[in-house]
């Protein structure tokens, strides 16, 4: 037996894939996304704190009681919601860098190089 498929058919079939399409990508930015910092300096790195550029507090040490060797990565859960962040580093020197109005809008990937360091260390 042949289904006969409608244009009332095709046309629900469109609306729930547009409906499922939205309702992921609203549940994504209510969820928030992921930054993973790459360390690709030759300096450890102790300290990672982000606050949104509207708060004058820095938040918690990412890192905790650890620390980020060079060659190695840190992934941040998806708790940072689209938006501007400060962000701030402290090698293994001591050396403060901290950069500005950072941009989130998506799950980001930064990689922090000894040229990077460098350069926000004197900002």
């Amino acid at each position: 037996m042949k289904r006969n498929i409608t244009p009332r058919l095709i046309a629900a079939a469109a609306a729930l894939v547009l409906i499922v399409g939205t309702t992921a990508s609203f549940v994504q930015a209510q969820s928030g996304y992921t930054i993973r910092i790459e360390n690709s300096s030759e300096y450890a790195i102790y300290q990672i704190r982000m606050s949104s550029v509207d708060d004058s507090n820095w938040r918690q040490d990412l890192l905790g009681d650890s620390a980020l060797p060079s060659g190695y990565h840190v992934t941040l859960p998806r708790t940072y919601l689209p938006g501007f962040y400060d962000l701030k580093l402290v090698d293994e020197d001591g050396d403060v860098c901290i950069v500005p109005s950072v941009r989130v809008s998506g799950n980001t990937v930064w990689d922090v190089t000894d040229a990077w360091l460098l350069n926000c260390e004197f900002h």
